[in-house]
């Protein structure tokens, strides 16, 4: 799981953090244009989270929630 979240970090040239690739994570498996999709973003939102606080964990919830509603 670790050399996921490796991959995804180190594929969005302007995700800096962990916690920055779970928000993305997050909001792209709520705005995910099918079932499919969704399920791979929710995935690997699942193993960054594993790595991470749950506090953070909660913060990044709140920012992907806040991203897919600006998106609509």
């Amino acid at each position: 799981m670790k050399i996921v979240v490796f991959f995804i970090i180190m594929n969005f040239h302007s995700t800096q953090t962990p916690e920055e690739a779970l928000t993305l994570a997050l909001a792209l498996s709520i705005t995910a244009p099918d079932d499919k999709k969704a399920k791979e973003c929710s995935d690997m939102a699942e193993a960054i989270a594993a790595t991470l606080d749950a506090k953070i964990v909660e913060r990044c919830k709140q920012r992907a929630i806040t991203i897919s509603k600006e998106g609509q």
